[in-house]
């Protein structure tokens, strides 16, 4: 991992997705198991479950139970999914938090609206989220 002063959990997450863009990581690749990478890079299970959930919600990792976490299959120009939850990305609009609209807030919706019941994780956006998080 990177020493910066990034979070652990977005380190992680930052490496595997640079290993997944250069080809290092291919569609359907499994990842070992969170314990083992724990374990290897002497980090808590949890920090490398946020990291594993931070890229599911981008649409790069899919977990199945029994089989594992893979690396998901997207299409060429397709970007990241909507995701609501806080989150320090751009390009992500979040509507988990009740805060006054901006102009480029505004913008930002607008220009979202009409993509998101093509969204492949829309379905999902209409009902409750874990409790977790």
């Amino acid at each position: 991992l990177t020493e910066d002063e990034s979070p652990v959990y977005r380190r992680l997450a930052d490496a595997i997705a640079e290993r997944i863009a250069a080809g290092t990581l291919a569609v359907g690749d499994r990842l070992p198991p969170q314990r083992e990478i724990a374990r290897a890079l002497g980090i808590n299970v949890t920090t490398v479950t946020r990291a594993l959930s931070t890229l599911q919600e981008q649409g790069l990792l899919e977990a199945r139970p029994g089989r594992g976490t893979t690396v998901a299959a997207r299409d060429a120009g397709e970007k990241p999914g909507f995701v609501s939850a806080p989150s320090d990305q751009s390009g992500i609009i979040d509507l988990s938090v009740n805060r006054p609209a901006t102009s480029a807030y505004l913008d930002a919706v607008a220009a979202l609206l009409p993509r998101l019941s093509k969204d492949r994780h829309y379905a999902s956006l209409q009902d409750y989220h874990p409790p977790e998080g």
